[in-house]
């Protein structure tokens, strides 16, 4: 249940971070970096 948690998070946090980036959100930056890591 957690690897699968992590998956969903990624994704969504990928996705958020993209539309979070137009909008130049200092928020969804600083997240997407340890997702993507």
């Amino acid at each position: 249940m957690k690897p699968n948690q992590m998956k969903i998070i990624n994704g969504g946090g990928i996705a958020l971070a993209g539309l979070n980036d137009d909008n130049d959100d200092p928020v969804p930056t600083p997240l997407q970096t340890p997702s993507g890591k």
